[in-house]
């Protein structure tokens, strides 16, 4: 059977003949639903063969091969010049052609309801008509390259359609053996309205192929990346000026070779401005993808996995809506990053140095929510505090002589774990925008050696005060990279009402310094209200060396620290085991021991601050006054011991009630009797 026409087969059966059908150029088979078989399974000699130029037709679920399905009966020829049309409901591209080089076509038509699927990779030379439907790739690759100057892939008329993949790793490959272009028509030119590129697929730009999108690629365009968008190619690859494509909330931008950004990453603040992809990832070997001279915007996360993205040496910031993730090399150029997103994270392992790379030179925060460091972070110019937080967690950030630009109570560096800002500090003043729950900033001068500090804040009560209830309840850790050489004066630190002990009244106000061991204060002046500064008044308030562990604190009186107690004079200057003592002199509030001659006093009260009534202790001996407080010791020689005394109405001095203060004698040991004794019998001195 020579076919020079057309051929319909009208019903879902089996079609069996015996003999030759041969499609011409031209010519069209419609197979239907049908199966077309030889007439006897077991003959042979059958042949069914479709020319370059002639169509296919078919709606059997299983595709060509289930409309003509192979047998030792059948000689089946398909050319890579022919057209196939698949209008049936879920069918299988099975294999087109028999040629030893690929499974390619000419013209493919999908004009149905349901999706068809790619059993393995194809290729279409001609015009790709996509009319109604979808198109599964399922992990294999379909390829568009024509040998023309021009290519179509048009759809229905302003209708959308999907190219998915079930199987990860499906990819559309355009591709040129020469340059050509390729041009969506006949497509919706809204986000969701044209051709779509879905779930695991990706639209692979290669060499010699440009893709014109359509549309005004300001508003509208037919291509919408719901997967990837991979630049794999700078020879004669791009997407065509003006004709940008959407990205939906889950495409991404991959760059896979050099290349310098064109239509497919412009600038935009919305998801739905053609061009503005929601991901960018920068992954490939040795790559370099120079920015232009324009802004460019992220609308999710951009991620350099390999290569170096590089910022223009001229004009042109970056704006990250997303994550900001270098675990390669990332250029800055003296261009600024903006954050302006929501919730963010900056994180990688490139991004902690100093110099032209791996290192922020403008940081703006647009976010107005908070960016959270996911590792230490250095900014080499300026810090911009536009709006939002960014926390620290437990990484640092580097910021060196580094400006920092309109902090305020709502826009700071959250300090809540370990992570610390770091700032070189000189003779000039140096603010650390620092607070956890609230704002609470610290500013530093350094009249010694130029040296960089750390702070971080913590909430809650200084670990180490005496009585936090009269603290504010901060704590500013400090560290220093080089020991030595610090003078720290003045400090100013800034506190608010929320952030006070319940007993903090009064005056002085006195800033603390704890070594990690100990204490030191100095007096300060108190200004504003609500917030209020607390700045030093003394000089050499730090030490030259700040060890681990150190931290700031400001309290009231006794706070923090309490000077050591000192005794200045006794109302008697000896005494018996038992006897009272009354001790006078300063700072004897909160004493926790009393001693006469190293010996404990048996019992002691605190009258005043200035006045402690002691009773000497049994056993001791004769030496130093003493009074401990959580200040220190306090002592005043000139004590006596006197020894035992007994009481004047003692019958026995074996017990308890013969002897001043209760406190019997040991063996051995000089009495006093205080009384008059009847000796009723003999005795030896």
């Amino acid at each position: 059977m020579l076919l020079g026409s057309n051929i319909v087969l009208n019903n879902s059966s089996t079609a069996n003949y015996q003999g030759t059908i041969l499609v011409n150029s031209g010519g069209i088979f419609n197979a239907a639903g049908f199966t077309v078989t030889p007439a006897a399974a077991t003959a042979s000699g059958s042949v069914f063969t479709l020319s370059s130029g002639a169509t296919f037709i078919t709606s059997n679920g299983t595709g060509v091969l289930g409309s003509v399905p192979t047998s030792a009966a059948l000689t089946s020829s398909f050319n890579s010049g022919a057209n196939y049309t698949f209008n049936g409901t879920t069918q299988t591209t099975s294999n087109f052609t028999t040629t030893p080089t690929a499974s390619t076509v000419n013209n493919l038509t999908i004009a149905r309801s349901g999706a068809v699927t790619l059993s393995s990779a194809r290729t279409v030379v001609g015009t790709l008509s996509l009319t109604s439907g979808s198109l599964d790739v399922n992990g294999n690759t379909l390829t568009l390259n024509s040998g023309a100057a021009a290519q179509s892939v048009a759809g229905g008329g302003s209708n959308s359609f999907t190219i998915s993949s079930t199987a990860a790793g499906g990819i559309v490959s355009a591709a040129g053996s020469g340059i050509h272009t390729i041009t969506l028509s006949g497509f919706g030119t809204t986000a969701s309205g044209g051709l779509v590129i879905g779930t695991n697929t990706t639209l692979q730009m290669n060499s010699n192929a440009a893709l014109n999108c359509g549309g005004n690629g300001t508003s509208t365009s037919m291509l919408t990346i719901a997967g990837t968008l991979q630049m794999n190619s700078i020879t004669n690859s791009n997407i065509a000026s003006g004709t940008a494509p959407f990205y939906t909330s889950v495409g991404t931008l991959l760059y896979s070779v050099s290349y310098g950004p064109f239509q497919e990453w412009l600038a935009g603040t919305a998801i739905t401005t053609p061009g503005v992809p929601q991901n960018v990832t920068v992954n490939g070997s040795s790559i370099i993808v120079t920015m232009p001279s324009a802004d460019r915007s992220v609308k999710g996360n951009l991620t350099i996995t390999t290569g170096n993205l590089t910022l223009n040496g001229t004009s042109g910031d970056i704006y990250v809506a997303g994550n900001f993730t270098n675990n390669a090399t990332f250029t800055h150029n003296t261009r600024a990053v903006f954050l302006n997103g929501t919730t963010q994270t900056v994180s990688g392992s490139a991004l902690n140095s100093s110099g032209a790379t791996n290192c922020f030179d403008y940081l703006i925060l647009q976010n107005g929510t908070n960016a959270t460091l996911g590792a230490s972070v250095a900014v080499r110019t300026n810090l911009n505090f536009g709006s939002g937080k960014i926390t620290l967690s437990t990484f640092d950030l580097n910021m060196a002589g580094a400006s920092i630009t309109t902090p305020t109570s709502t826009s700071y560096v959250v300090t809540n774990s370990t992570g610390q800002l770091k700032r070189t500090v000189t003779t000039s003043a140096v603010l650390f925008p620092v607070g956890n729950s609230a704002y609470n900033p610290i500013t530093f001068t350094n009249a010694g050696t130029s040296d960089t500090y750390g702070i971080n804040v913590t909430d809650g009560n200084p670990a180490n005060a005496i009585d936090a209830t009269k603290t504010v309840l901060r704590s500013w850790y400090i560290t220093e990279a080089v020991a030595g050489n610090s003078d720290l004066t003045p400090v100013v630190a800034q506190y608010n009402t929320g952030d006070i002990g319940g007993s903090y009244t009064g005056s002085p106000t006195f800033m603390g310094f704890y070594n990690a061991t100990a204490w030191t204060q100095v007096a300060t002046t108190l200004a504003g209200s609500n917030p209020f500064t607390s700045t030093s008044t003394g000089t050499a308030q730090f030490p030259a060396t700040i060890p681990s562990g150190s931290y700031i604190a400001i309290g009231k009186t006794n706070a923090l620290s309490v000077p050591p107690p000192v005794i200045t004079s006794t109302d008697v200057s000896s005494g018996y085991s038992g006897s009272t003592v009354i001790l006078t002199g300063t700072d004897f509030t909160g004493a926790t021991a009393v001693s006469f001659g190293g010996t404990a006093a048996a019992s002691f009260t605190v009258n005043s601050a200035t006045q402690i009534t002691a009773v000497v202790g049994t056993g001791g001996t004769s030496g130093n006054f003493s009074v401990t407080t959580p200040g220190g010791t306090g002592t005043l020689a000139g004590f006596t011991y006197s020894g035992f005394i007994t009481t004047s109405g003692a019958t026995n001095w074996n017990t308890a009630a013969s002897w001043l203060g209760g406190a019997v004698p040991t063996a051995n040991r000089a009495v006093n009797i205080a009384h008059n004794i009847d000796i009723n019998a003999a005795f030896t001195n």
